[in-house]
């Protein structure tokens, strides 16, 4: 905490069984099983508004996509560099307290460029696009 409304916090997170589907025109889709890690640092700010305690938090971070991603659909494999994108980070929440806990339902979402594995196939048209995880 660096007030009592505001603060910096830190974000580690790994996924092994992240599917990552594509959708290109209307016949071809793939499916990409991969391995994800993400981090994230953020500045957080919070409010206080009649009985709610809202509050918003934004930062930069790193996703890293592992070597070797298995495709699940027309290919069997992809190249074998590793891919890491820098997306910033956004969340809020709309909190309320209630007698003896907080309730709390929160967005969090990263915008990233969207991962073509450096592939030859379709995937390429997708270079340069971006997406909200």
């Amino acid at each position: 905490m660096l007030t009592p409304s505001s603060a910096i916090e830190a974000n580690y997170g790994i996924t092994y069984q992240n599917k990552i589907h594509y959708n290109i025109g209307l016949t071809n889709n793939y499916t990409v099983l991969t391995r994800t890690q993400e981090m994230s640092a953020a500045y957080f700010r919070s409010f206080n508004f009649r009985k709610y305690n809202p509050f918003i938090e934004a930062g930069p971070g790193a996703f890293i996509i592992p070597a070797h991603p298995q495709l699940l659909a027309a290919q069997t494999s992809t190249s074998s560099s590793r891919l890491t994108s820098a997306p910033s980070m956004e969340s809020g929440s709309l909190a309320k307290s209630v007698p003896a806990s907080t309730f709390a339902p929160e967005f969090r979402g990263m915008v990233t460029k969207v991962p073509t594995f450096n592939d030859s196939s379709e995937l390429t048209t997708l270079d340069g696009k971006w997406y909200n995880i």
